[in-house]
């Protein structure tokens, strides 16, 4: 049975059992790893780490039942940028990419952050690993404030 063969049901029933089978599979990475860490096959089935829940002020369960990581997780300005690498990189091309975006905060608080792309495969469909590093993290702020730069919101 390929892909195209199946229902709708079939299909929305096979990413469920991909999201708890990855799940299980990466929770060694999802705990040890620093950074928030989220696996995407599609907006309706995803998963992260704690740490990428706490990032974008929720739990991992309102992370993985959102509808839309791009209107919740990412600014205005940088929606067509994420979905351009995500496009061009991982749908085209099958290649890792990095590249910085603008990740929204629960408040609107809008985070530079640097995007690691990285195409994995599980039960033989390719998926997104994404890893994130908020620049936050690395006492930008501190830096900006020593030099009397404002970050803009």
């Amino acid at each position: 049975m390929t892909r195209e063969d199946i229902t709708p049901e079939q299909e929305r029933s096979l990413h469920e059992r991909w999201i708890a089978e990855l799940e299980q599979e990466w929770a060694p990475l999802f705990e040890s790893c620093p950074d928030p860490v989220y696996i995407y096959i599609d907006d309706e089935h995803k998963t992260c780490n704690q740490k990428t829940a706490d990032f974008f002020g929720m739990t991992i369960e309102q992370f993985k039942s959102m509808e839309s990581y791009l209107d919740q997780c990412v600014a205005e300005d940088s929606i067509d940028l994420v979905i351009h690498h995500y496009m061009q990189h991982f749908e085209n091309e099958c290649r890792p990419t990095a590249f910085e975006f603008l990740a929204l905060k629960p408040d609107g608080e809008e985070v530079t952050t640097t995007a690691y792309n990285i195409p994995i495969v599980h039960d033989g469909q390719i998926m997104l690993l994404c890893f994130l590093r908020p620049h936050e993290d690395e006492h930008d702020h501190d830096h900006d404030h020593e030099h009397g730069h404002e970050h803009s919101h």
